[in-house]
């Protein structure tokens, strides 16, 4: 048990935790006994980190026992809840313990899990004689959201005690339409009524709005507006089906329409068209309309397909609601659509809309999705154009002759032209217009191999070599390597240093390291290389580059983890116990990847490393590491 010492100062603590991963285990387990008593939340919260995994049960049940120090007790309860579900076994075990503080820490430790194999031991535990304990458990049980325990919380749902309370929130939880008649009788309760409100809107469903609509309508009004019509819309929005009618409702929702407040609107609004075909549905949907984000449809509309022809004979956002509902169903006329696409005006086009218009087979829409492609912007064109593509026998003839160069080529390169022919088009442009149409092709591997590389590049190497690395990686062009190498031989051009890098060429090694020190950048372009080509040559010279002293080392160390080999595993056994965070992940990252006892004993202890991305990490790689064996 961590004995009352004097605490740490922020400066120590962090001191500790650099050199924990350099400590034997025992020393590791009294420094957290240390650091868990620091105020500092960051430290804190590393040290019970590292507890979760260096602490043995022994240990942490002595912490939970500890009713002398809140400091310890509380630490047992939070590192066993960073254990989570394998704290569960423990936590199961001390729902016997005749301590019902002790019991309480466990039921805490279960609800934290929330794992569903701990409902029955915590049905069980309702009948402990410790209100606290009880109260508790049926926060859990609540937790676990599994409506078939709604029996088990029924009888606590009465009058207003701590446990009634907890009662209710469970019940809302559960989800099971059957506490809708309890709940609703608790609204009659002033100071319960709020509770009972926010489980019903968790619990949601026709019933559970009519009892929400009710209470609102009726006399006893113990909600605030602006709460009730929340409660009702987050239920509203869901329903599948309309709610029987509430008297009066429709009428008092459409007033709200035209209240001050936006919120309020909204919120009546979203109600109102959830009641199914109304009077008030136009004024509904322009409401909602108002500073609405065009291709995120409302979800209450996602049920009220007869509002779609409504939608398609407006602007947006209402229009491309329409279209984005009509997209889903088969029975809507594609020629309806196509008439609503070709008055919108969509500056922007996420992937998400093209996504729904794909949907709409019919022949009579290609002409529209054409419209809309030719009056984009070129980022929405990128966007458009694997539908392009994928429809390319309908948008072949209808390329207008209108249209400028760089859209006729490629929209032909989208539609299936030869690649002689769209390549030779290129050539024509001037060469400023070459490096922007490139990029907008960049898929089209046959089209970009057709074009004159090595002539490009021998004409004019400062302009082509950006353009002319991105295609290689890209498209795989391996035969511009030579091209490549002789250029890089004259002088240093970052954007080829990075392509042979991509393209693993081994040869180039040496050409490449002749560069080192010529810039921050270009050393560091070296280091990723390095990585990327990998192999002896490569190796050798970035266990150099990790040296103690090297400005390079951390980049090294990660650009070595990505091509390192068996032969490698001593240089990384050795710096699991490195100051450096980084250097220590870069371990973790090349012990993963070869099975054998002695990676998963070096895995497991840097599990407990103080760094909590670290040992996030090492405790998944030891998990992956034992199932394969």
């Amino acid at each position: 048990m961590p004995e009352q010492t004097e605490i740490l100062s922020w400066e120590q603590c962090m001191e500790i935790l650099d050199a924990i991963p350099a400590m034997p285990v025992e020393q590791r387990r009294e420094s957290v006994a240390k650091l868990i008593r620091n105020p500092s939340p960051g430290i804190r919260q590393r040290a019970i980190q590292v507890g979760a995994q260096l602490l043995p049960d022994e240990q942490l049940v002595t912490y939970l026992r500890n009713s002398s120090d809140d400091v310890v007790r509380n630490s047992g309860l939070e590192i066993l809840k960073e254990k989570g579900k394998d704290a569960v076994p423990l936590a199961l075990k001390l729902l016997g313990d005749e301590d019902p503080d002790v019991v309480l820490q466990a039921v805490l430790v279960l609800d934290h899990s929330h794992d569903q194999h701990v409902l029955e031991p915590l049905r069980k535990a309702l009948q402990h004689n410790n209100p606290n304990v009880v109260q508790a458990v049926i926060t859990a049980i609540g937790h676990l959201e599994d409506p078939a325990a709604l029996s088990d919380i029924l009888p606590f749902l009465k009058g207003g005690s701590l446990l009634g309370v907890a009662a209710i929130e469970a019940a809302g939880h559960l989800r099971n339409p059957d506490a809708v008649a309890p709940l609703k009788k608790i609204l009659r309760d002033s100071v319960l009524a709020p509770l009972a409100a926010e489980s019903l809107a968790r619990i949601g469903g026709p019933v559970a709005f009519r009892a929400l609509a009710q209470h609102w309508m009726g006399e006893r009004r113990k909600l605030e507006l602006d709460t009730i019509l929340d409660l009702m819309t987050q239920v509203a929005k869901n329903l599948k089906r309309p709610p029987r009618e509430v008297p009066e409702l429709r009428t008092q929702l459409a007033i709200l329409l035209h209240s001050d407040s936006v919120q309020l609107r909204k919120a009546a609004a979203t109600c109102l068209l959830s009641l199914g075909p109304g009077e008030q549905d136009e004024d509904a949907l322009n409401v909602l309309a108002t500073e609405a984000d065009s291709f995120v449809v409302p979800i209450v509309l996602e049920h009220r397909k007869d509002l779609v022809p409504m939608l398609l004979k407006q602007k947006s956002p209402l229009g491309t609601w329409g279209i984005l509902i009509a997209a889903k169903d088969r029975k809507i006329s594609a020629s309806s659509v196509a008439d609503c696409l070709n008055q919108l005006e969509l500056p922007e086009i996420p992937g998400s809309f093209i996504d729904a218009l794909a949907r709409i087979r019919s022949a009579e829409f290609a002409p529209a999705f054409m419209n809309l492609y030719l009056r984009s912007l070129w980022p929405s064109r990128q966007v458009m154009a694997e539908l392009m593509r994928s429809r390319k026998k309908q948008m072949r003839s209808l390329i207008p002759e209108s249209a400028d160069a760089e859209t006729k080529i490629v929209l032909s390169a989208l539609v299936g032209e030869s690649s002689k022919t769209v390549a030779r088009l290129i050539e024509e442009l001037p060469v400023d217009r070459q490096q922007q149409m490139i990029p907008r092709i960049m898929d089209r591997a046959a089209i970009v191999r057709s074009l004159p590389w090595k002539k490009w590049l021998h004409k004019d190497p400062a302009s082509y070599a950006p353009i002319a690395t991105e295609v290689a990686v890209k498209a795989n062009l391996k035969q511009l390597i030579p091209v490549f190498r002789k250029i890089l031989s004259e002088r240093p051009i970052p954007e080829m240093i990075r392509a042979l890098g991509e393209l693993q060429d081994i040869h180039s090694v040496s050409l490449i390291t002749k560069y080192r020190g010529d810039s921050a950048l270009t050393d560091a372009l070296i280091v990723e290389s390095l990585g990327r080509i990998g192999g002896t040559e490569a190796r050798k010279v970035l266990r150099e580059m990790a040296g103690p002293d090297s400005k390079d080392r951390r980049l090294a160390y990660r650009a070595l983890s990505q091509c390192a080999t068996e032969e490698d595993l001593p240089f990384f056994h050795e710096s699991i116990s490195d100051r450096d965070w980084f250097i220590r992940l870069s371990a973790v990252d090349v012990l993963a990847r070869y099975p054998g006892s002695e990676n998963y004993k070096l895995l497991r202890t840097l599990a407990s490393d103080p760094f909590p991305m670290v040992a996030q990490r090492a405790r998944a790689a030891a998990e992956a590491l034992r199932s394969r064996q």
